[in-house]
């Protein structure tokens, strides 16, 4: 087996058992497998190889089809892991995840195929340096919400890498689209192998990728925020982060990446919906930021080989000094310390020396020629010798000069002790964490259903009322009366009577009117619909056979299409009407408050009678939780209102605002006690309610429902069941 590949073993296996398949374009063999032209291998991984397809049935459509590798064909665990992936494939739907088509076995080897993504894979795309900001955010925004997807749903991916994120383009507009691949070592919570497929002790997946306690066998939605940081650090930077060292990244993203990659699960975002908030938060900030546009983020890109090499010129005080001149072309200057010393007295030698003020000044042009020509003593004009007098000085008072030093002297001390109690603000960056108030909206709403409405109006809170019939046709035999003629010589005979007729009816209305029912009552449980009234009958005549008065032992008595009709409700249309006046009540507490759609109960409606004007009244509760939501303007706002106060004057300013929950705000000053005068240094950060308020729905009791009979019992529903429409 050594030098042979798993694919050039497969292919020797294809080879000899599917000769009659025919050949492809070129003369070359056409390897099939199953439904599937294989036309060449993509990949090959842990538990199987990914080949490049033709779907026959479906007109040759190109596919992926990963294939359990042959070596493994006959291992269980790999088989049930195989199976793990198949099943957690077939569980999620999602835009950003690559769905499933089809899973079977062919040839003792179990398959999957998924659509064919031609646009590579981000590790690829990797490959050319760090992505534009706005690259970043189309792409890690798409790829969180497909992680938040299968949190939701119980999954856990565990093996989040570049690798396994697909970029398909569209060939129309040319956007980029996220497609997260390989549930191959997913977990579904609350769903256990058995036997487990990692044995004690291992994990399987990425080394780099891999949060620390994946070392402990701990699976959580926190191994994948983990990993989403990495990933994140990779785009923006296009290198792995590595420990100890600084990232060169605006705040609010290193904020966000270094509490994805915290060391404790419980210090990492709780959920991807916490990780979106923030990372949008921090890509708005970098967005608003001046920077050169769609310019990676601070980080210079790795050299590519072959184009040159660009230097960096250090300052001069912290370059080596060269032991030789390695440049011909160039020549050094000696260093101060090198050249030999001169006599101080020389004033012209003084004028030359090159001191320490020097390195200081700015690098200027010298004109060589000149220097002989400067250091030669210029005589002065003969002229008649002039005795040089000193002028006689005026003494000044001392005391201005003295109260001018020292109203200077009390300006600087000022000035230093105002500059430090400043330099801590302006120097600190201040992090501000804040959660949204969240309330419970709920009631029970009274609804209206009329026969003569054809849609639901939510202006007018009524819905449609519909009728349904159904008729049912039976026979009932039964033992006919004795008369007995006098004189009793003559004897008694067995003859139908009418009793005998009416005792038979009655018995087999009763019958067909509950098979009524039951069908009437089957057709609004399928329709989705509650019952509103009575249902109706009409009886229909029975017909005795043979007639009455003649003699027979049996009479048969049978009644054709007894009629029943029932009017219902759409529980859709209540509940549709239900929500949109939840989501208006919602909106009366404030124009920021919006439903989370996740806490959103609506009850079972309930027929409550008829009014006046036949019209069917409908109760219905329902209820949900409304989250204030944070504004752009508004946290700017707070930014600017936040300027230069005290840390605990900064915390009551933010817990008055509107909208804030006052437990939840938190705020985090790196040097001192007060917050930063510049309002880039200060990071609003929204964060999601990490529990949100429990609650019931109110109780809706209906009335009940009766069966009546259109010749003994009217109900008030009469009118609705004969006027609405039939369905």
């Amino acid at each position: 087996m050594q030098g042979r590949t798993p694919e050039n073993k497969f292919m020797r296996e294809q080879g000899q058992t599917n000769e009659h398949h025919g050949t492809i374009s070129g003369g070359q063999s056409k390897l099939s497998f199953g439904n599937y032209d294989l036309i060449r291998r993509i990949d090959v991984g842990g538990m199987g190889e990914v080949y490049l397809a033709r779907q026959r049935t479906t007109f040759d459509r190109e596919v992926a089809i990963k294939i359990i590798r042959s070596d493994l064909v006959h291992d269980t665990t790999a088989r049930k892991r195989f199976l793990r992936e198949a099943e957690v494939n077939a569980y999620i739907k999602h835009e950003h995840i690559l769905p499933l088509f089809e899973f079977g076995e062919e040839q003792g080897r179990l398959f999957m195929v998924t659509p064919y993504i031609a646009g590579g894979n981000l590790t690829r795309r990797l490959q050319t340096g760090p992505l534009a900001p706005s690259e970043v955010h189309a792409l890690f925004t798409a790829l969180v919400k497909a992680v938040g997807y299968i949190h939701r749903r119980g999954v856990v991916h565990r093996d989040l890498k570049p690798s396994n994120i697909l970029l398909d383009q569209d060939g129309i507009n040319g956007q980029v689209y996220v497609r997260l691949i390989d549930f191959g070592i997913a977990t579904i919570q609350g769903a256990e192998a058995s036997p487990p497929l990692t044995s004690a002790g291992t994990e399987v997946g990425t080394a780099i990728y891999m949060a620390p306690e994946r070392m402990s066998g701990v699976a959580a939605p926190s191994n994948d925020i983990y990993s989403l940081g990495i990933i994140l650090h990779q785009m923006l930077t296009g290198k792995l982060p590595m420990a100890n060292q600084q990232m060169s990244l605006p705040q609010p993203m290193e904020y966000v990446i270094k509490r994805c990659l915290a060391p404790q699960p419980s210090d990492r975002f709780t959920t991807a919906e916490d990780l979106l908030s923030s990372f949008e938060y921090a890509y708005q900030y970098i967005k608003s930021a001046p920077q050169k546009p769609e310019a990676p983020l601070s980080i210079p890109p790795s050299p590519i080989a072959g184009s040159p090499v660009i230097p960096v010129i250090p300052h001069r005080m912290n370059t080596p000094r060269p032991t030789r001149n390695t440049n011909p072309q160039i020549k050094s200057l000696p260093r101060s310390e090198e050249m030999p010393p001169l006599p101080m007295n020389d004033p012209v030698q003084r004028a030359n020396t090159f001191r320490r003020e020097d390195y200081g000044a700015p690098t200027v042009d010298i004109d060589v020629s000149q220097l002989s020509t400067q250091r030669k003593p210029v005589s002065p004009p003969s002229s008649p010798a002039v005795p040089l007098t000193r002028p006689v000085k005026r003494r000044r008072n001392p005391i201005p000069v003295i109260i001018t030093l020292l109203i200077v002297f009390i300006l600087l001390a000022m000035a230093g002790i105002f500059f430090l109690e400043l330099q801590p603000a302006l120097a600190a960056n201040a992090n501000v964490n804040l959660g949204p108030q969240v309330q419970v909206v709920k009631q029970i709403f009274h609804l209206k259903g009329s026969n003569s409405q054809s849609n639901v109006d939510v202006n007018t809170s009524t819905i449609p009322v519909k009728v349904l019939n159904s008729s049912k046709t039976g026979t009932l035999s039964g033992q006919t009366s004795q008369q007995c003629i006098i004189p009793p010589i003559i004897g008694c005979q067995q003859v139908v009577t009418q009793d005998d007729v009416d005792r038979l009816s009655t018995q087999l209305r009763q019958s067909l009117d509950k098979q009524i029912q039951q069908d009437l009552h089957l057709q609004v449980q399928i329709k989705g619909g509650t019952q509103v009234g009575s249902i109706q009958f009409t009886d229909a005549p029975a017909t005795p056979t043979p007639a009455v008065g003649t003699q027979s032992k049996t009479v048969t008595v049978s009644i054709t299409n007894q009629q029943g009709q029932g009017a219902y409700f759409s529980n859709q249309d209540a509940r549709t009407v239900a929500l949109a006046l939840l989501k208006q009540q919602a909106q009366q507490l404030g124009k920021n408050y919006s439903l989370l759609n996740a806490s959103i109960q609506i009850g079972q409606p309930a027929y409550e009678g008829t009014d006046a004007s036949g019209q069917v009244l409908i109760n219905i509760a329902a209820a949900g939780v409304a989250q204030y939501q944070f504004s752009a303007a508004q946290l700017n706002s707070m930014q600017k209102g936040l300027k230069g106060l005290k840390l605990v004057d900064a915390i009551a300013f933010v817990k008055r605002q509107p909208g804030v929950d006052p437990a939840s705000v938190s705020i985090h000053i790196t040097n001192g006690a007060t917050v930063p005068s510049t309002t880039s240094n200060i990071h609003m950060i929204p964060v999601n309610p990490t529990t949100l308020p429990t609650f019931t729905l109110p109780q809706v009791t209906p009335i009940p429902t009766s069966t009546t009979f259109s010749n003994r019992l009217v109900s008030p529903l009469t009118s609705v069941a004969n006027t609405a429409p039939a369905q």
